[in-house]
């Protein structure tokens, strides 16, 4: 069974990426090593773009990054350092980048097979070994296919040594350990930068108070453009007509790459109940450092239930206080009232009701 899950667990710290500076100008040069038998083991190495004048010295490039029209070719290096007090294998390999679910850069496994840029790149050399302390400057040559679709192509270039290690079951299971650089090819022709809000999904959770419950929006961001962008998002959550709406802190977006989504959620307090509140997802894309691919704002927008439960609880209990006050004083009119007396006649007592006379003959 293959893991990635410990594919970052190796990273080399930022001071020894700034001693490379001083490191010496050899292919796999021999270099003082801790003896491992006089210690732990200790197991580090990092790839990193090769000096920009070849010499196998370390650059100051952060990455490898090109323009190239399409159907060109580039010729570049990687260098790869084994700060380790023991040998490592290395299998050095190009590979596609994406975001995860939460939206950070990744790369596909040493085992998935790559379908855009890290298909482009080929090595003279992918899989070596390199003694404690040593370094190895590898040539690559990417080719852009003819056909490549304009915009950012994104992956990685990476140094994986496999280990032996033990899942929590206790089995036995490959380690692909790996660290690399980012790879970006913007291939030319037409830019289009574009975000877009999808799936806009409030819950609305009220509270005694009207005027203070609490509004959950989940949502997605898209790119549907062809190169990188950042940007920000704020939601407000308010009444149908954005009546006393409350909005959320602002909130960085990650780096979304071409065709790759993140989906979020944001919690709004003192939201209003108005029976029907409205969501509002507003997005400000921004272009990576040092692009000028500037991208229109969006907003998307949703409807939730928001009942004041609250008011309606007293609403009902004054309704039924009304109606029981209403028939008690019914029942009083009722069993009180006043009653028609008897008629009195001449000599005090009853008046006796006139008898018809009776018709006699004669």
């Amino acid at each position: 069974m293959h893991t990635t899950s410990w594919r970052r667990l190796l990273l080399v710290p930022v001071i020894l990426t700034s001693l490379l500076a001083f490191a010496p100008a050899a292919l796999a040069q021999d270099a003082p090593a801790q003896d491992p038998s006089q210690g732990q083991v200790v197991e580090s190495w990092t790839l990193t773009p090769a000096g920009s004048d070849g010499s196998g010295q370390p650059g100051n490039r952060s990455d490898l990054s090109y323009t190239v029209p399409p159907g060109q070719t580039v010729q570049d290096s990687v260098t790869v350092y084994n700060y380790s007090n023991v040998p490592l294998p290395f299998h050095v390999y190009a590979a596609d980048g994406f975001n995860n679910e939460d939206g950070g850069f990744d790369v596909l496994a040493g085992d998935q097979t790559s379908t855009d840029v890290g298909s482009w790149v080929k090595f003279d050399l992918d899989q070596l070994t390199l003694q404690p302390g040593t370094q190895a400057t590898i040539p690559i040559t990417i080719t852009v296919p003819a056909d490549a679709s304009p915009g950012d192509h994104v992956g990685a270039i990476l140094a994986s040594s496999r280990a032996e290690g033990t899942s929590a079951d206790g089995k036995v299971v490959a380690l692909d350990r790996r660290t690399g650089t980012r790879l970006y090819v913007r291939v030319d022709g037409p830019i289009e930068p574009q975000l877009a809000i999808e799936n806009v999904s409030p819950k609305y959770d009220p509270s005694l108070n009207p005027l203070g419950g609490t509004g959950t929006v989940s949502y997605t961001v898209v790119n549907r453009g062809n190169v990188r962008l950042g940007g920000t998002t704020h939601i407000s959550v308010g009444g149908i007509f954005g009546l006393f709406a409350k909005s959320s802190a602002t909130v960085d977006l990650p780096e979304l790459l071409p065709g790759q989504s993140y989906k979020a959620t944001a919690t709004v307090s003192g939201v209003p109940a108005f029976v029907v509140d409205r969501a509002t997802v507003h997005v400000d894309p921004t272009p990576v450092q040092g692009d000028d691919a500037t991208a229109k704002a969006q907003s998307k927008s949703g409807l939730v239930l928001a009942l004041p439960y609250t008011l309606l609880a007293l609403a009902i209990v004054a309704g039924l206080v009304w109606f029981a006050i209403r028939r008690y004083r019914r029942h009083l009119g009722d069993s009180s009232g006043p009653t028609n007396p008897p008629e009195v006649g001449p000599g005090g007592g009853p008046q006796q009701s006139a008898r018809p006379l009776e018709s006699q003959s004669v």
